[in-house]
């Protein structure tokens, strides 16, 4: 799939043929969409389009926030390195209700999926190996950056054509300045 050079601002919903939902929370709501906007040469592309609703963004944290996410999906499509290691940012718009944010489409199933189909409920040693390896060196990248990917969770990798793949950088931080960060967080079922 093309990718912009640089993210794309879109005019708005209308920008695209939304096909299906594939989450729907208290705070957002994620589609997969084809781009119609004849825009950066990505008319006809799929994507995901992660509607932020603005209505929850009630504090300067909660702003600062959803600015991380869109600032790590686009350093991911500025870094060669990142290329099919992770989701990236095509673009963004916005409504008079949400902040809406352009991903790259991934066709795969999540990690969690593959546990219940693998033969006697999980991988083998090869594999698992290969995934922590294949995870940790994303991991890796995304730290030299200066962000710290704090929601690493079987939902949240995708395999892609045998690959894992990072979404949603929801909770990501850019520790760059500060070094570190203060915060816990995560998603509380999965620690």
């Amino acid at each position: 799939m093309k990718e912009p050079s640089s993210s794309i601002c879109f005019k708005g919903s209308e920008s695209f043929d939304f096909i299906r939902s594939i989450h729907s929370g208290r705070k957002s709501k994620v589609w997969v969409a084809k781009i119609e906007e004849d825009v950066g040469g990505l008319a006809g592309t799929l994507c995901v389009v992660k509607m932020i609703e603005t209505g929850h963004l009630h504090s300067r944290e909660q702003v600062e926030h959803v600015w991380e996410e869109r600032q790590a999906a686009d350093m991911a499509r500025q870094n060669p390195s990142l290329r099919g290691r992770c989701c990236v940012l095509l673009g963004t718009y916005k409504t008079q209700t949400q902040v809406c944010l352009v991903l790259t489409a991934m066709r795969g199933d999540p990690l969690h999926h593959h546990f219940q189909r693998a033969d006697g409920g999980h991988f083998t040693e090869f594999r698992t190996k290969f995934y922590i390896h294949y995870i940790a060196s994303t991991l890796k990248i995304l730290h030299e950056e200066g962000y710290i990917y704090r929601d690493l969770k079987a939902s949240n990798v995708l395999l892609v054509e045998g690959r894992p793949v990072l979404i949603d950088f929801g909770m990501c931080k850019n520790i760059s300045k500060t070094g570190r960060t203060y915060s816990v967080c995560g998603t509380y079922h999965a620690m």
